[in-house]
């Protein structure tokens, strides 16, 4: 595959390489544990893989925002069409909700955390 990314299929995920360049991969790290990181999932408690999911408590920074509203806007028709193939009625709208997405999110955890006993 040249080199640009790994077949999904192999291990479930894609490497995407030149997304960010290693100044920004530093400064994204640097913000665990200051505050802009509300929250650290283990990708393996969500079944996920391995690894952590942070999640940030403010606006995302600047090339991340970037990158998901390209992602969302290709990855978005893509979803709808598998929905559509396996008879799932939810349907994606063509530009990214923010609010919606933390709306889920913490719908989520509330329902997790629920079913948990928690």
């Amino acid at each position: 595959m040249g080199g640009h990314c790994n077949p999904v299929g192999s291990g479930g995920y894609a490497v995407l390489r030149g997304l960010l360049n290693d100044s920004q991969v530093r400064e994204l790290a640097a913000l665990r544990g200051t505050g802009r990181t509300d929250d650290r999932v283990p990708l393996a408690a969500e079944e996920l893989g391995c690894g952590n999911l942070f999640y940030f408590s403010r606006r995302l920074p600047a090339p991340l925002e970037d990158l998901r509203t390209a992602f969302y806007r290709r990855l978005a028709p893509i979803a709808n069409r598998w929905n559509g193939a396996l008879d799932i009625s939810h349907r994606y709208p063509d530009t990214l909700n923010v609010s919606y997405c933390r709306t889920a999110r913490r719908d989520k955890h509330v329902r997790s955390r629920t079913s948990a006993g928690c």
